[in-house]
C-alpha cells in the first residue's frame, strides 16, 4: 500500500510556464511532492523496524519454547502428540498406560510448559 502511494507521487508533474501568473500564491508542486515521499519513505521505515522487533520477539519466545520442551514433564508424549501427529490412543499404548492416563500426562505437560515460560 504504501510503496503504492509512493510511487504515484513519484510521477510528478510539471506545469509548463508560459510566463502568466495564475493565482496570487506562490506553490511549488514538485517539492511539496518530494517532501511527501520522503515523509511516506520515513513511515515505512518505523513500520519496517515495528515489524522487525515483532520478528525478533517472537523467535525468541519459539527458542525459549524449544528450550522448555526438553525439560518439560512428559515432554516426550508432548513431542510425539504434537509435532509428531501421532493418536492419543497409539502413544498410550506404546507407553503400556490407559488414553485416560496419556491424556493426563498430556495436561501435566502442558501445565509444566506453562510454569516454565
Amino acid at each position: 500500500m504504501i510503496e503504492e502511494t509512493i510511487q504515484a507521487l513519484y510521477e510528478l508533474t510539471l506545469i509548463p510556464s508560459d510566463g502568466q501568473p495564475h493565482g496570487n500564491q506562490v506553490t511549488h508542486p514538485t517539492e511539496d511532492k518530494a517532501l511527501r515521499i520522503i515523509e511516506l519513505m520515513h513511515e515505512n521505515e518505523h513500520r519496517t523496524e515495528d515489524i522487525d522487533r515483532r520478528i525478533c520477539k517472537a523467535e525468541m519466545y519459539l527458542k525459549k519454547v524449544e528450550l522448555v520442551m526438553t525439560v518439560a514433564k512428559n515432554a516426550g508424549l508432548l513431542r510425539r502428540y504434537y509435532h509428531d501427529r501421532l493418536p492419543m490412543q497409539k502413544l498410550a499404548d506404546e507407553m503400556h498406560i490407559g488414553k485416560a492416563t496419556a491424556w493426563r500426562y498430556e495436561t501435566e505437560g502442558i501445565r509444566s510448559i506453562c510454569d516454565l515460560l
